[in-house]
């Protein structure tokens, strides 16, 4: 069904109107919701302006500021300092990461994507962490390998 003409004219005059998706790409079809998530679970997943600002007014009202921001983006900088201020000594840096196996056979993914990995079937979540670690000689330590 097409968007009635006074929607599209006032999308002309702001493009921030649309949906927004976390990489920054713009629909005026909206989010692509699948019947197969479960209601509750999975990741924030409207990023125009309007919505990031309701939630961040929402998240500070109820005392939880940190509500919506993705998660810390300076890992790959520690992680170069570290190898800078290490490298020629002998010393092997590494890391645990956590294996957040709750759910883990469900659709949902709900702990990991929870925890912060998005790893679904199409997706391994850990694999970006993998590959930074990776990227600065970091050993991955992956505890909780429970049989």
């Amino acid at each position: 069904i097409p968007l009635p003409p006074w929607v599209l004219e006032e999308i002309s005059k702001n493009p921030d109107l649309v949906y927004t998706d976390k990489s920054g790409s713009s629909s005026r079809n909206g989010p692509l919701w699948r019947i197969e998530i479960p209601m509750g679970i999975g990741e924030f997943q409207c990023y125009d302006k309007y919505m990031r600002a309701s939630l961040r007014a929402a998240a500070e009202e109820a005392g939880n500021p940190d509500w919506g921001i993705d998660g810390p983006k300076d890992s790959d900088n520690i992680l170069a300092v570290a190898e800078g201020v290490f490298r020629g000594t002998g010393v092997k840096l590494s890391r645990k990461v956590a294996g957040i196996h709750w759910h883990y056979k469900t659709r949902s993914h709900a702990a990991e994507l929870t925890a912060g990995y998005y790893n679904t079937r199409n997706r391994d979540g850990y694999l970006p962490v993998a590959q930074m670690f990776a990227k600065h000689g970091v050993v991955f330590n992956f505890i909780c390998m429970e049989t």
